[in-house]
């Protein structure tokens, strides 16, 4: 059964996703999306905001466990130019052998995954040796009044955003599940302040 943040966001994020992560950040988007090479894995696919900046031919599976964003998805998915299938499943419960695949895509993702950790390890898992993740998040800031507005408000947030939270780190948490060759660039993202500190780069499976 779906707790209630999940039930919500079912209804509430198709829509925020399209109108917040959508024109905005295009073009950040098309370039994490682009190098992606070989057989690739889409964590947290959304309503397939991605899928238009895939390069012919590339192998893409996408995942994603919301219903109502899968259906937005499943639309975009027709138009793609690479190989897409589109699934229901979860960062943490990858149906997947070890080492499918040689790239893993995260965007606007890892701040609603309830156990980073788990999730962090099967994205590893999946990867071939060598493998690389590629990802574009928002993270928590490193201005400390921005920073402090953002854990004042993080409660509510989750609740109002199906548990995405705002203080997430994800060059901290990439190196607790073992990647290596973590190469993140910090950027400001064109959103509201509390979400405009982010990062884009890669990290490696060694």
């Amino acid at each position: 059964m779906k707790s209630p943040l999940e039930s919500l966001g079912d209804f509430t994020l198709p829509w925020i996703n399209d109108w917040s992560l959508g024109r905005e950040v295009e073009a950040l988007r098309a370039e994490v999306v682009r190098g992606a090479a070989g057989r690739v894995l889409e964590i947290g696919a959304g309503t397939g905001l991605n899928f238009q900046h895939y390069r012919a031919g590339v192998d893409v599976t996408a995942v994603e466990p919301a219903a109502r964003m899968r259906r937005r998805a499943e639309e975009r998915a027709r138009d793609a130019v690479a190989n897409l299938t589109l699934l229901e499943g979860k960062a943490g419960e990858l149906p997947f052998d070890a080492g499918s695949f040689d790239t893993v895509l995260v965007t606007f993702t890892l701040c609603s995954i309830r156990d980073l950790g788990a999730a962090l390890g099967e994205v590893r898992r999946v990867l071939r040796k060598g493998g690389s993740l590629r990802l574009l998040e928002h993270v928590k800031s490193p201005d400390p009044w921005v920073a402090w507005l953002q854990r004042a408000i993080d409660p509510a947030w989750r609740i109002a955003l199906a548990g995405c939270t705002l203080l997430r780190d994800p060059a901290v948490e990439l190196e607790r599940a073992g990647f290596e060759s973590v190469s993140l660039q910090a950027i400001e993202l064109p959103l509201p302040v509390p979400v405009r500190a982010g990062v884009i780069g890669t990290a490696t499976r060694g």
